[in-house]
């Protein structure tokens, strides 16, 4: 009887090892395709005297899926303290999520946009608690928001010069903005 169990291990040992080299190819082979495109994504920033951040998100975005309608999307932000300043015309309903350290608005949009058509819209918000120090120097992080499951296929993000700044990572800068530009996959963020 052992001795059947030891001629086994071989044979199991050889099963595990192709469901594991047929999960890997499963990972290659499917794809999910995205629901939808930022054509465009534009972000706009502009720190204030008293150390918030206006921030004005531009999109321009198509829907793929022919079986689901684009009706809303959902903006990251980067903390709680935030107000809503202004927002296109194309959106109907705003809706704030501050919970569990997750925060985002929900824009809901004016009508269902199908496959192919596509749309722009924004939304400007002053955010506050962004200005970092450490030994007595003044920063901000930023990061602008991405998108999971949805690729850009063009981003620029302008950062409004101030006097006194010490350093910027900016791809480039023009006479008014600093400015990142690039594309990004699902999932990605740039800094």
């Amino acid at each position: 009887m052992s001795l059947s169990i030891i001629n086994l291990i071989p044979v199991l040992l050889s099963v595990l090892v192709l469901l594991q080299l047929l999960c890997v190819a499963a990972m290659f082979i499917y794809t999910p395709k995205p629901q939808d495109v930022i054509d465009k994504y534009e972000v706009f920033v502009t720190p204030k005297d008293d150390g918030t951040l206006d921030i004005e998100y531009r999109f321009t975005w198509t829907p793929l899926d022919p079986s689901e309608p684009l009706s809303f999307v959902y903006v990251g932000v980067p903390n709680p303290d935030y107000t809503i300043l202004e927002y296109s015309a194309n959106i109907t309903e705003v809706e704030e999520y501050r919970y569990d350290g997750v925060c985002h608005v929900d824009l809901h949009l004016d009508r269902d946009y199908y496959k192919g058509e596509t749309l722009q819209f924004y939304l400007r918000i002053n955010q506050a608690s962004m200005l970092c120090e450490e030994s007595d120097k003044y920063f901000y992080e930023f990061i602008p928001c991405w998108f999971n499951a949805t690729p850009v296929t063009e981003y620029s993000f302008r950062w409004k010069k101030t006097d006194g700044e010490k350093y910027v990572n900016a791809d480039t800068s023009d006479k008014t903005w600093h400015i990142w530009q690039g594309s990004m996959e699902p999932g990605e963020y740039r800094i």
